[in-house]
């Protein structure tokens, strides 16, 4: 695994977040909304549902939940690994751009105008700053 690979491993997570949020809010919208038959397609089994319409999508609901939950504390997990790693660094500016961008997930734009400096400084700080996160890594296994 690269620098840049472990410095992103939080917004990566943040991404698989967002995607169980939505399929949480599906589910949550599902078990809200009443089924309509469908006359144009005969009933086979001619049998009563003995479950709630609704029942499936609170269960996957639930579970749903759960992995977010796990996520949560799998992403704060990580983001502490990387503040650790970001901490070691002995130059202050590339400590701080380095948080900005992998852990407040903030464009190269922003951060320049946030730290004024130039866009292609701030570049050029990030490869640095990115470097040495990588010899830290390989000199510490």
């Amino acid at each position: 695994m690269t620098a840049i690979d472990f410095l992103n491993k939080p917004n990566k997570i943040r991404k698989e977040l967002k995607a169980l949020e939505m399929e949480l809010a599906l589910y949550n919208r599902l078990s809200n909304t009443l089924p309509s038959q469908d006359f144009s397609t005969p009933r086979v089994d001619h049998t009563k549902r003995d479950d709630a319409y609704f029942e499936k999508w609170n269960l996957l609901a639930i579970d749903k939940e759960k992995e977010i939950e796990a996520k949560k504390k799998e992403l704060e997990k990580v983001i502490i690994e990387v503040k650790k790693a970001i901490e070691k660094m002995d130059n202050p500016d590339y400590r701080v751009l380095l948080q900005l961008r992998y852990i407040e997930n903030l464009t190269f734009d922003l951060i320049a105008k946030k730290m004024y400096i130039s866009l292609s400084t701030a570049k050029r700080w990030h490869r640095e700053g990115v470097y040495y996160v990588e010899i830290q890594r390989v000199t510490n296994k």
